[in-house]
């Protein structure tokens, strides 16, 4: 056990690239919880990384009835922490609003841990980016996807709005009307289609995953190819990691997680259709732990390593 157990409080984070979740805790429940926007430093820049952070953190702690200066350990789980210097801003960033100890992991890790509890199965994210990871009984680990923008993250929110523009645009060339253009404009409050054709010219790329929520909700025919497609995409990149880690047959559980896969029945219902196409002992269901409760474990876990105890067993 933890010393001065009553006085213990930890944080988990899950910090996405379009919105970010606080969960407060002790060692053995939660006790507050907030939600802000993106926190993810290569998306909205380290400024506007720190305010939605800060907001969050300043909330959650708030709705425990704690200061930030309490927390003894926090976890945070980041989308993009490969990409060069992610990891040493968000600790700095951090470092100037808690207390304790400051764990930097993938935001894949914490919603392994949320789904899985630290046992073996694949988690498949899809919001802004996506990505598939998974760890097998011998705790190895693999994963698929999350390489935008160079690859584009097929199946991500980013790609379903750059992709049913695509069909839209050509649509409309070949004399349609599809009323999902006419939604966009609206949505990015553009009066005409080449002004839509200026903004995709330009330079840096509009926010593509903000009109998921608007194609998700389509009767458009478009809209419904763009997001059955998404699923299958996704259930590539779900199939790689099944294939490297489960090598002998057996049942493998599959957690989905973030905002496309959450919100979209069409994504949801094609990803897992074809996941067992391919992999027939694949049991793809919604994640049942929110990612930032899996970071708040993974935060309880770290600050017990290093108990006296612990380093003496």
């Amino acid at each position: 056990m933890l010393e001065n157990t009553a006085m213990a409080f930890f944080l988990g984070i899950d910090g996405g690239g379009s919105k970010t979740e606080c969960m407060v805790g002790n060692e053995t429940a939660v006790l507050g919880w907030a939600g802000s926007g993106s926190s993810k430093i290569a998306r909205v820049g380290e400024e506007a990384a720190g305010t939605a952070l800060r907001d969050c953190i300043e909330r959650a702690c708030a709705s425990a009835g704690l200061s930030p200066s309490q927390i003894v350990h926090t976890c945070i789980g980041v989308a993009g922490v490969s990409q060069a210097g992610a990891v040493a801003a968000t600790r700095r960033l951090l470092g100037s609003m808690v207390a304790g100890e400051i764990v930097v992991v993938g935001d894949t890790e914490v919603a392994h841990h949320a789904a899985f509890n630290g046992e073996e199965g694949v988690v498949v994210i899809s919001g802004t980016g996506s990505i598939a990871w998974g760890r097998n009984r011998r705790g190895e680990a693999a994963r698929a996807g999350g390489l935008a923008p160079a690859g584009g993250d097929p199946g991500s929110g980013q790609w379903i709005g750059r992709t049913a523009l695509e069909f839209l645009l050509l649509a409309s060339e070949n004399g349609h009307s599809p009323d999902l253009l006419y939604a966009v404009l609206k949505a990015w409050k553009l009066d005409h289609l080449e002004e839509l054709r200026r903004l995709l010219r330009g330079s840096p790329a509009p926010d593509f995953a903000a009109l998921f929520p608007i194609i998700a909700v389509s009767n458009d025919p478009i809209a419904r190819r763009v997001l059955a497609r998404a699923g299958r995409e996704l259930s590539l990149i779900a199939a790689d990691v099944l294939a490297s880690l489960w090598t002998t047959p057996g049942p493998v559980n599959v957690a989905m997680y973030g905002g496309v896969l959450e919100n979209s029945p069409e994504v949801r219902d094609a990803f897992a259709a074809d996941l067992c196409d391919r992999y027939p002992e694949a049991r793809p269901a919604l994640g049942k732990r929110r990612p930032a409760e899996g970071a708040l474990l993974v935060a309880r876990r770290s600050a017990l390593a290093k108990t006296p105890e612990s380093a003496s067993a």
